[in-house]
């Protein structure tokens, strides 16, 4: 048997464009008077000598692809989405939260269309006859431009239909950021908690083990040989053979300055003696003699206000000093 000869490659000379709700409304593809107003609406955005025919399916509810001339260029007019609130000179209520949007279609030619089941509806010449000029329906003229979208949610189980619009032909807008969280809220609770983690000693990993380190510190301390800060000074004073002599006026220590503050400013005075500097040693008394003159020797005088003696006259009495007080125990 004679195999049949492969079909002649076809020239196509339409680009295909898919339409998300076309204009009109609730659209039924088998009454012309429909078709006539789906033509007639996209003759008034690009003009009726490109408008070549259109595709409907009935198990495609909603869409509709378009069969344009190849000489159409200027897509941007055509692509995009065409809010029915702009485009129609006096929308209905029910009309004008409508918009249909246009994109490029998967389908490159007719023919592919047809084998999946779309129905090919030519347009007529005479449905841009005499009794049609642009602007005296009711879509507006000049046709207002449109505006960008999103590619709409298709079924999964046919084709898909709808490619992006061309950032070129249509940029989108710019990103606008998410509003922040409500303080307080389960989003902004999260949100806190990401950025500041809460960071733990083992987020560090192990640290490596220093041995000689270890074994020091398992070995025993050593006795304490270090002597307090007076037995360092001299050694006459762990034995109590003396004591240094300070100046309580002068506030020297056997002729050494103290660090002392202004009773100005209350700032110390300058060129204080630093505790790590070397410094003169004090001159010690020994114990004894600090004794045999009876410098740890307190007189004993009772505590309590000194006894006023009893005045003589009333001129005394109103004129006596005031008394000065309890006195201490070194008085």
């Amino acid at each position: 048997m004679v195999k049949r000869p492969k079909s002649p490659e076809v020239v196509e000379e339409a680009r295909y464009f898919t339409v998300c709700q076309p204009y009109p409304l609730n659209a039924n593809w088998v009454f012309e008077e429909d078709q006539i107003e789906c033509a007639r609406w996209v003759a008034e955005c690009i003009g009726p000598n490109y408008v070549w025919g259109m595709h409907e399916k009935p198990s495609a509810r909603g869409m509709v692809l378009l069969e344009i001339s190849k000489e159409f260029t200027d897509h941007a007019r055509l692509l995009g989405e065409h809010r029915w609130s702009e485009m129609l000179k006096a929308p209905k209520d029910e009309e004008k939260p409508r918009v249909s949007q246009v994109f490029h279609s998967f389908y490159a030619k007719g023919r592919d269309a047809q084998k999946d089941g779309w129905k090919h509806i030519p347009v007529k010449a005479s449905w841009f006859g005499r009794d049609w000029k642009p602007g005296e329906r009711g879509i507006r003229h000049p046709y207002p431009a449109t505006h960008w979208c999103n590619v709409p949610t298709e079924d999964k189980t046919n084709k898909p239909l709808c490619r992006p619009l061309p950032v070129q032909e249509k940029p989108p807008p710019p990103a606008v950021p998410p509003p922040a969280p409500v303080v307080g809220s389960s989003k902004w609770v999260d949100k806190q908690n990401k950025a500041s983690p809460t960071r733990s000693a083992w987020a560090k990993g192990p640290q490596p083990l220093d041995i000689g380190r270890a074994n020091q510190a398992s070995r025993p301390a050593p006795k304490s040989t270090s002597q307090s800060p007076l037995t360092a000074l001299s050694p006459q004073l762990s034995k109590g053979e003396g004591i240094s002599a300070v100046s309580p006026r002068s506030g020297n220590v056997n002729g050494v300055a103290l660090a002392a503050s202004s009773p100005s400013t209350g700032q110390p005075s300058p060129n204080p003696v630093s505790p790590r500097q070397k410094t003169a040693r004090a001159k010690l008394i020994p114990l004894k003699d600090f004794v045999s003159k009876g410098g740890n020797q307190v007189p004993n005088k009772p505590w309590g206000p000194d006894k006023q003696p009893t005045p003589t006259s009333a001129t005394e009495s109103s004129f006596s000093a005031p008394s000065p007080g309890p006195r201490n125990a070194s008085d």
